[in-house]
């Protein structure tokens, strides 16, 4: 078990990797060493915009995905609602980027997620949430 910063404490592969509170985005290094065949549970949350720089900050918007790294890439499925305290920090992201994410969540779609895409180009309109370097598709992956 690796306890730590939430967004940089892995150095190793690990199998499992859950997270229990809400981010913006998904910390680089919890994809990048997720094993072949691991599982990242983690939720997805924004606060609503009137109340970003009031403390604690909770999601007004959430859900919680769980991610399983495949020989194809990164299959993704929501799993419930999730309102979480949000994270501080890197892991909070910025003013855009919360917005971004309000705004897909008001736009709804989230159940039909079935791939998170990482470093990997793919069209905007086949996605729930895109961002240039991640995004969660409606597209399973290949093979899947």
């Amino acid at each position: 078990m690796i306890s730590g910063d939430g967004g940089s404490a892995l150095s190793d592969s690990v199998d499992r990797i859950y997270v229990n509170f809400a981010v913006v985005a998904s910390a680089a290094s919890w994809i990048e060493h997720l094993k072949p065949g691991g599982k990242l549970l983690f939720a997805l949350g924004v606060p609503h915009p009137d109340v970003r720089a009031k403390f604690p900050r909770h999601a007004a918007r959430g859900a919680a995905f769980l991610i399983d790294r495949t020989a194809n890439g990164f299959a993704a499925r929501w799993l419930y609602p999730a309102y979480y305290v949000c994270a501080e920090g890197t892991l909070a992201g910025d003013a855009d980027a919360e917005l971004a994410l309000y705004q897909a969540f008001e736009r709804g779609g989230f159940e039909f997620v079935r791939s998170l895409r990482w470093n990997e180009l793919i069209d905007p309109m086949r996605c729930w949430y895109w961002t240039p370097r991640w995004s969660l598709a409606f597209d399973a992956l290949e093979g899947e």
